[in-house]
């Protein structure tokens, strides 16, 4: 089962304490990051972590209201 999770940049210090935790707790649990605005340093770092892969959603695929993050319609799609 892999954890699947997202952040933009302002929640990467949520992001590091949520993977941090997780390696402790749950250890060697792969865990997947959806990239939702992570600053190229931010997102260079993520993927630096083990067991973690950094994912994308193909923005400019979607519509509108699903880039819109505060809508979180942009949550079904990384449920699959």
């Amino acid at each position: 089962v892999t954890i699947v999770t997202a952040a933009s940049r302002n929640y990467m210090a949520c992001l590091e304490n949520l993977v941090g935790s997780l390696h402790v707790w749950v250890p060697g649990r792969p865990v997947a990051v959806y990239d939702l605005g992570l600053s190229a340093p931010q997102r260079e770092r993520v993927e630096g972590w083990e067991g973690v892969e950094v994912r994308d959603l193909p923005w400019d695929t979607l519509p509108p209201h699903v880039r819109a993050l505060g809508l979180y319609a942009w949550k079904p799609l990384v449920w699959r």
